[in-house]
């Protein structure tokens, strides 16, 4: 059995979509969630570990452009992707720039290139992580630095002062 490390968001309020994307992806080596309405699918996050959320733009409660940006917000770290047959360029752009989104990809899909899309996105969202997780202590040393340096900035200022104080007497100013 697969370990399924690796979660899928799907968001589309054609529940026909849905199934056939969960067919398509069966035998992956993934965990596949699916939500037909926006709200379920933020509901969904808040309590699954997903990694990738793929939306239709066109949908009754709210465009797939603002569920994206409000994935964005709330789970900034997830790989976001559109999926829809909505080809309008403003639409795109809009994604782009709102959502943050990783790919733009057409309706109808081909079942290869969208699962060759989503091994790298999860390999994208991989190597986000291992890249947080190897600089977390280098952040951390850095900070303490900074509080190091900002500790011994008073007491230089200091000095700088008396020296300064003590040269003028020396001149005589």
């Amino acid at each position: 059995m697969p370990s399924r490390k690796h979660t899928v968001l799907f968001v589309d309020d054609e529940v026909h979509i849905l199934n056939a994307l969960r067919r398509l992806l069966r035998a992956e080596d993934m965990t596949v969630l699916c939500a037909s309405r926006p709200q379920q699918a933020l509901e969904l996050l808040d309590h699954h570990p997903v990694q990738i959320v793929v939306s239709d733009q066109r949908m009754p409660e709210m465009s797939g452009v603002d569920l994206l940006s409000r994935v964005r917000k709330r789970h900034p770290g997830l790989v976001r992707m559109l999926l829809t047959g909505c080809t309008e360029m403003d639409v795109g752009i809009d994604a782009i720039h709102r959502g943050g989104i990783y790919r733009f990809m057409p309706k109808p899909w081909n079942g290869a290139e969208l699962r060759a899309t989503l091994r790298q996105a999860f390999d994208h969202f991989d190597g986000k992580a291992k890249i947080e997780h190897l600089s977390r202590p280098t952040l951390q040393q850095s900070r303490e630095l900074q509080d190091m340096n900002r500790s011994l900035d008073k007491p230089a200022q200091k000095h700088t002062r008396q020296r300064d104080a003590a040269l003028r007497k020396l001149r005589g100013v």
